[in-house]
């Protein structure tokens, strides 16, 4: 049934799948100033196969929840200086 499914006479364009628009508030303090930040992250991860499609097996997707998560964990564990210097 496998092979049968992968000779089929559909492609697949993206495998990718994500979570957006997570907002991520940025807090540093110095003494008596504060400086804020406020971004919108957009998550996007691509899958190695294409079971999760075919056969409905979803063991290797990362849960939207846990991509918000680990967000909001580099956001704390390095902090937020600029956009592309967060999403690299």
């Amino acid at each position: 049934e496998q092979q049968e499914l992968e000779n089929s006479e559909f492609a697949f364009v993206d495998s990718g799948y994500g979570k957006n628009f997570i907002k991520l508030l940025h807090i540093r303090r110095e003494g008596n100033v504060h400086y804020i930040k406020e971004f919108e992250v957009n998550t996007k991860l691509e899958l190695n196969t294409k079971k999760d499609y075919l056969f409905g097996d979803n063991n290797d997707i990362v849960a939207t929840d846990s991509q918000k998560n680990t967000v909001y964990i580099l956001a704390k564990q390095h902090g937020v200086k600029s956009p592309e210097e967060f999403a690299l």
